[in-house]
């Protein structure tokens, strides 16, 4: 058996992100979200996070007041922090 892809999907919370999603949905057996990005929908990000168990969330306009992320998921913050995410194994 192959194992999945990897995928790291940026623009998570966006309309592009959402069909992204039906499709692993579909085949979580093909693909594996290891990490994610929005530009500052933190709420709806770590929804994501949670539900695929993704190791690597980013936000690049974190709010002002503090958020947590699951505690299975590193979250990573800036602009700088999508070329992280982009480099994963």
């Amino acid at each position: 058996m192959n194992s999945p892809k990897k995928l790291v999907l940026l623009g998570a919370t966006g309309s592009i992100g959402d069909s992204t999603l039906k499709v692993i949905r579909k085949h979580p057996d093909k693909i594996k979200l290891i990490g994610i990005s929005a530009h500052q929908q933190a709420e709806k990000l770590f929804t994501i996070a949670e539900e695929f168990q993704v190791p690597h969330a980013c936000l690049t306009n974190p709010p002002k007041e503090k958020v947590t992320p699951p505690r299975h998921t590193e979250l990573h913050t800036g602009k700088d922090s999508l070329e992280e995410l982009a480099a994963l194994d």
